[in-house]
Order: C-alpha cells, then sequence, then structure tokens
C-alpha cells in the first residue's frame, strides 16, 4: 500500500472489491443499507418509512462508484469528488445542513461491518483478511478525516459569514447593540455608537460603569433601579423593554428604549448577561404626545359641543370607537342598532330607517335629524355618516352625531320674537327699514310696505325709489 499526499494505492482491497461487484453487489447493497438501519444513524431517521428496495434503488450508483474506486485504486479521486459535492451541497436525496460528524463515523462503521460480511467468502488466507481489514481501515479513515475536515471548514465558514453579518447589524441598524452585566452592573460591550450619537467622546465613558446612570434624567432613575432589579428574574426566551430619558452633550434629553433578553445564564439558572438594543425614540414621543394633546383637545370640543362620533360594527351589530361624550346621548360602546333605534322618538324612527336604508345601498351619505328620548327627556340629534364596503359588503357605519337640542331651542324663540315684533309693527302701523349705503340698497319690512300701499316685499327697494 501506497500513501501519498494526493493518491492512495492499495494491493489488497482491490480484488475484494472487485470479486463484491462481479458476485455480491445487490446483496452487499441491501446488507449495508440494514446496517445502517439498525444503528439509527441519524441521517437516516429521515428514510425510516422508505422501502428498502427504494432506498437500493436510489443508491445504486453511489455504491458502484464507491467499490470501483476501491477495485481500480482510484480512492483518492472518489473522496474528492464526494467531498466538493458535500461542500456544494450537491449530494442526491440529501442537503449538507443535515449531516453532522455523527453521520460520518456511523455510517462509516456500517459501510465497514458490510464490506467485511464478504470477507470469509472471498478468502481463507487469514494474513490475506488481516490485510484487507487494515487496509478498510485506512480508506474509511481518511473518508471520514476528509469528511469531518470539511464539516468543520463549512462551520467555521458560517461562523465568519455570521460574524460579518452581525458586525453589519451592529453598523447599520438604527439601534445601538450592548451587553449588560448583572452582577458587575455594567455594560462589557458598550455601546459606543449610543453615546458617540448623544456627542460624548470615548474618554468619558470609557471605563466609567456609572456613566449610563449619570446621563439618565433623575426622574427616570428610580424606575430604572427596579427595572434592573426586575432583570434577575427573566426567563427564556423573555424580552424586556424600558423607556427612560438620556442627556446629550448639549444638555438636551433624549427619549430612548431598550429591548434586553437573556444572553448569558449563571449556573443557577438566573440570568448572568443580557444582550440589549436601545433605539432613539424621541421623535416618537413628540409625535405621540402631539397626537395625545390633540385627541384630547378635540375631546373636550367635542364635550362642549355635546358632539361625538362612533363605528357601527355592521358584520357584529355592535357600535365601537366611540367617543365618551356619547354616553350622553344613549350611544355607548357595545350597544346593538335596535338598542339605539329604541331611543328614537316614533314618530321620527321611520324616517331614520329610510335613510339609514340609502346609505347601506350606497347611493347617499347618511345625514338625518331626528328626536330621541334619553333619559325620559326629549333631545334632538343630528347625525352624518358613511358606510365603508369591504369585498362588496357594508362592513362599517362611521357617523357623527350633535345635540342641536339647545339651538332649536333658541331658533324657536327667534322665530317667536320676530312674530311678536312683526304683529306689534301691524297693530301700531310702524314700519322699519335700512339702508345698505354701499351698495344702494334699501330694505323695508313687511309693515312698511303696508303702509305705502304696496304688497310685502313686492319690489326691491332703492334710494330713487324711496325718494318717489
Amino acid at each position: 500500500m501506497t500513501n501519498g499526499k494526493d493518491h492512495l494505492i492499495f494491493s489488497a482491497v482491490p480484488r475484494f472489491a472487485q470479486y463484491i461487484l462481479d458476485n455480491h453487489f445487490e446483496e452487499y447493497l441491501y446488507k449495508e443499507i440494514a446496517i445502517a438501519r439498525s444503528m439509527e444513524i441519524p441521517l437516516w431517521k429521515k428514510y425510516r418509512d422508505v422501502a428498502a428496495e427504494d432506498l437500493a434503488k436510489n443508491s445504486r450508483a453511489y455504491f458502484t462508484s464507491f467499490l470501483q474506486a476501491l477495485a481500480t485504486n482510484t480512492v483518492h479521486e472518489n473522496l474528492q469528488v464526494n467531498i466538493e459535492n458535500y461542500k456544494q451541497d450537491l449530494l442526491k436525496g440529501v442537503t449538507r445542513d443535515l449531516i453532522t460528524p455523527e453521520d460520518f463515523i456511523l455510517t462509516h462503521a456500517a459501510r465497514k461491518k458490510a464490506l467485511l460480511s464478504f470477507v470469509c467468502h472471498y478468502s481463507s488466507s487469514s494474513d490475506e483478511i488481516v490485510k484487507i481489514i487494515d487496509e478498510i481501515d485506512m480508506i474509511l479513515c481518511h473518508y471520514s478525516v476528509a469528511a469531518t475536515d470539511a464539516y468543520v471548514e463549512l462551520i467555521t465558514k458560517n461562523a465568519e459569514e455570521e460574524r460579518s453579518i452581525k458586525d453589519k447589524l451592529f453598523t447599520t441598524s438604527p439601534g445601538f447593540y450592548y451587553i449588560y452585566d448583572l452582577h458587575q452592573d455594567k455594560q462589557v460591550l458598550i455601546s459606543e455608537r449610543l453615546f458617540d450619537s448623544l456627542g460624548y467622546e470615548r474618554f468619558e465613558y470609557a471605563g466609567n460603569s456609572q456613566f449610563f446612570k449619570h446621563i439618565m434624567h433623575p426622574d427616570d432613575l428610580e424606575n430604572a433601579v427596579s427595572y434592573f432589579a426586575s432583570l434577575k428574574s427573566m426567563k427564556e426566551g423573555e424580552v424586556r423593554f424600558f423607556e427612560y430619558r438620556m442627556r446629550d452633550s448639549k444638555g438636551e434629553y433624549q427619549w430612548m428604549r431598550n429591548y434586553e433578553s437573556v444572553y448569558k445564564w449563571n449556573a443557577d439558572k438566573t440570568p448572568a448577561q443580557l444582550l440589549g438594543v436601545a433605539l432613539d425614540i424621541t421623535r416618537e414621543r413628540f409625535f405621540t404626545e402631539e397626537i395625545r394633546s390633540k385627541e384630547e383637545a378635540l375631546s373636550e370640543a367635542q364635550s362642549l359641543a355635546h358632539m361625538g362620533a362612533y363605528t357601527w360594527d355592521l358584520k357584529n351589530n355592535v357600535l365601537l370607537n366611540f367617543s365618551g361624550s356619547l354616553d350622553s346621548l344613549g350611544i355607548s360602546e357595545g350597544r346593538t342598532f335596535s338598542e339605539v333605534m329604541d331611543k328614537v322618538h316614533p314618530s321620527d324612527r321611520k324616517e331614520v330607517l329610510k335613510k339609514f336604508d340609502r346609505a347601506l345601498q350606497g347611493k347617499y351619505d347618511f345625514e338625518c335629524e331626528y328626536r330621541c328620548i334619553i333619559n325620559n327627556r326629549e333631545r334632538i340629534l343630528w347625525s352624518r355618516g358613511r358606510v365603508s364596503v369591504d369585498n362588496n359588503e357594508p362592513r362599517y357605519f362611521k357617523a357623527t352625531v350633535m345635540d342641536v337640542t339647545d339651538r332649536h331651542h333658541m331658533v324657536r324663540k327667534l322665530q317667536r320674537s320676530e312674530q311678536l315684533y312683526k304683529q306689534a309693527q301691524a297693530l301700531n302701523k310702524i314700519g322699519n327699514w335700512s339702508w345698505h349705503i354701499d351698495t344702494g340698497r334699501i330694505q323695508w319690512s313687511d309693515e312698511l310696505f303696508k303702509i305705502f300701499g304696496l304688497a310685502p316685499q313686492s319690489e326691491k327697494m332703492d334710494y330713487e325709489r324711496f325718494l318717489e
């Protein structure tokens, strides 16, 4: 046997391999399949429900090429082809990610058993049998070493790629990553990008474990202490977050939100280190506060105007997303359509339903003024709304409601006052007029027309007509 760097030459195995090819190939093929299954090789679990005949059919070419390589002393070439196929993920019927070093070792052990089961059929010479065994051990050892080397090479390459991706994530993502040690109460992997973004020089924070707390807003420190204490009870897979303010180098405070999960555990299964990412949420907080302020102003304005809005879920027949000011109008979350309609004055109910049906048909927006009986009192409501459609079916009805009772009473008072005023003018033969100097138009009251013997509002009056 010659064992060189680029080739492996054997003397006993080639004749033995040819013997199997010529006389026992099918038997050998099924033998190795049976042995591999009996050894419960992890990779073979994928094929536990596949018939032996199908496995033999699909692997015949592979086993033939292996035995031919032994028979022709081309083991090195066969090994290189198989290793390259493994590296390039070109193996037939299996992906390289499923294969582990355990699969390599056990598969080669099964192969050795299968080969040696035929050695006594081939030769009765103890010297030749020992030589065959030695050469088979050498061949399979080379296969195992080469396969393991390739596996380690791929693992190393994947680790380097993963490290490169993590480095890019650390430097390009909007978050600031760090590792915090609970026992030492400091960042062991400092989030330099965070401090840089706040305008600090490295000498200010490097080596200063209390710098983080030093620039935290005083009002947030108390919450921070209780938050840090709670981290010791974190569980596997749990993610917690904390919001706080940090003072930048200009003295202005920026809002931050940290998300953290366990990175390393102590022997007693308690968290040792946390992997965290800090996000600048200053703009988010600003817009949130602005929206909340506007919502409060809108709610106050709606309350003062006795006005509100709601959404009716047509599919589930319940009211949603209603303004709190609508409680006083008999409209509240969870009410059904029939419950709301029960509040409508019986004389107005037919008109309300008619306009609502037209809105459901998509012909018009809903707009109606009607009376409601609320707490045994009659109120006058004005409502306007629109139906939204989903998959050609009415889905939601979004509407605005306003209590116009006081306005109605005021209009009626004005109308009554105007009527009484006109009656007083008629009884006393008194009329009044106004002159719009910029347009030259003169406006007479009805009674003034009558005084001059004219029908009320029978003509437009101007200065020349007035002089006549």
